[in-house]
């Protein structure tokens, strides 16, 4: 971004290259670091030339967005079938404890 003010140009630019990280993250791609961004102040109105590009990638974001959380969910999924089938009795549920057996051994 130039000195003093971002344009609407330099703000797009920016939003793109994070999108970029963010589906080389949901494609499974390792050490993509994803850094904060806050739309920076004092923009003004964004003009009708940048209407169609600002649309584009906020349907490609609301896309990206969408395709995480279905991610997201499928990890959890995956995380509780996981820990219901290799959890310790000793941390399962007084309700969920299996019944005691004994084996009498004198007969």
């Amino acid at each position: 971004m130039t000195a003093g003010r971002p344009t609407w140009t330099e703000v797009l630019d920016a939003m793109e290259r994070r999108l970029e990280k963010v589906q080389r993250i949901a494609a499974g791609e390792p050490d993509v670091y994803l850094d904060h961004f806050a739309l920076p102040d004092g923009l003004g109105p964004l003009p009708a030339v940048l209407a169609r590009r600002a649309e584009a990638l906020l349907e490609a974001t609301t896309l990206a967005e969408k395709r995480m959380e279905r991610e997201m969910a499928a990890v959890a999924d995956r995380l509780k079938i996981t820990a219901g089938a290799t959890r310790p009795t000793a941390l399962v549920g007084a309700d969920e404890r299996p019944a005691p057996r004994y084996f009498d051994r004198s007969v």
